[in-house]
C-alpha cells in the first residue's frame, strides 16, 4: 500500500514532500524521494531519500526514487521468508553487516538496471555511475513487536514521548560542510547506522516516530529547536487531529523551507492510533 498516508492496528503515518524554494527558483526539480506502506497489514514501512541535487549527481532524482524502491522490495522478499517470531533474532544478527552489504547491493544493481534501460550516456566506471546517481537513505519499520531504522548519510529520526520528550533515534551525526555519506560511495554499508528494540524495551513506548530529510532541520537555527517539533507535532495530534495535520502539513514544509533552508524537504509522521481524535 502506497500513498502519503497509511495505517496498521496500532500505528498510522503522514508524509510529504515538497520541493525546495530555491530549486523552484532555480527550475530544479525535488530530488527527495518518500515510501509509506503496510506490509501484511501488520507493519508500517517508512523510507526517505535524499538525493544529492550536485552536478557530479546528475540523475540523484531516479538514484532517491530508486533507493525507496529497493526497501520496498528488500522488505517484501524479507518477510516472505522470515516470521514475526524469528525476525527480531534475524535482524539482530544482520543489521550491522549483512543487512547494509545487501542493501548497498540491490541499490546499485537496480541503478545499473535502470540506467541502462533508459539509454543515457555510459560511465567510464561503475563508480561514476553511482554517483550520478547518489542519494542518501532512512527507513523505520515498526511493528507491533518491535521498532528497526537504518539511515545512510544526513536526515533525521526522532522519537516522541508522551510529555513531549524528542531525541534522535540513531545517535546524531554531523558531518563537516555539505558533505554526506551516500549509497554511491564504495563499501556504503559500512556507513549505515541502525537501531533495533522491542517495543517491549521501553517503560513507556514512544508515541511519534518523526523521520525527515536534511531540509527540515536545517530549517531551524538551532538543534534544539528542531527537537522542539517532536513535542509539536504530539500535541497537534493531541488537541486537533490526524485530518488537521494532514491538510496542512504541506503548507507547513513549504513555509520552512521558504523561510528556512531553501532545499527540498520530505517528512513522515508515525503516530500511534491512541493519539488520534479525527482519524485519516
Amino acid at each position: 500500500m502506497y500513498g502519503n498516508k497509511v495505517h496498521i492496528k496500532d500505528w498510522k503515518a503522514i508524509g510529504e514532500s515538497v520541493q525546495g524554494a530555491s530549486h523552484l527558483r532555480s527550475g530544479k526539480p525535488c530530488q527527495d524521494a518518500l515510501l509509506l506502506e503496510s506490509l501484511e497489514g501488520q507493519k508500517l514501512l517508512c523510507a526517505l531519500a535524499d538525493g544529492h541535487g550536485s552536478e557530479r549527481c546528475k540523475y540523484s532524482k531516479d538514484g532517491a526514487e530508486l533507493g525507496v524502491k529497493v526497501i520496498h522490495w528488500f522488505w517484501e522478499e524479507l518477510l516472505k521468508s522470515h516470521s514475526d517470531l524469528f525476525l527480531y533474532e534475524f535482524l539482530s544478527q544482520t543489521k550491522d553487516i549483512d543487512l547494509p552489504k545487501a542493501l548497498e547491493k540491490e541499490w546499485k544493481q537496480a541503478v545499473k538496471a535502470f540506467h541502462q534501460k533508459s539509454g543515457r550516456q555510459e560511465a567510464e566506471s561503475d563508480q561514476e555511475l553511482w554517483t550520478w546517481y547518489g542519494s542518501t537513505l532512512l527507513f523505520i519499520l515498526v511493528t507491533k513487536q518491535l521498532v528497526f531504522a537504518m539511515q545512510l548519510g544526513d536526515g533525521d529520526i526522532l522519537a516522541v514521548f508522551e510529555g513531549g520528550e524528542t531525541s534522535w533515534l540513531l545517535p546524531y551525526e554531523k558531518q563537516y560542510g555539505t558533505e554526506t555519506y551516500s549509497l554511491c560511495q564504495k563499501n556504503a554499508w559500512q556507513y549505515f547506522r541502525s537501531f533495533l528494540a522491542p517495543l517491549s524495551y521501553y517503560t513507556t513506548r514512544p508515541q511519534l516516530f518523526l523521520l525527515s530529510t536534511d531540509g527540515y532541520a536545517n530549517s531551524f537555527i538551532s538543534s534544539e529547536g528542531f527537537l522542539q517539533i517532536g513535542e509539536d507535532y504530539l500535541k497537534l495530534l493531541k488537541q486537533k487531529s490526524s485530518l488537521y495535520l494532514e491538510s496542512h502539513l504541506r503548507e507547513w514544509l513549504e513555509e520552512a523551507t521558504r523561510c528556512g533552508s531553501g532545499d527540498d524537504i520530505t517528512v513522515a509522521v508515525i503516530y500511534t492510533t491512541e493519539l488520534e481524535k479525527g482519524g485519516c
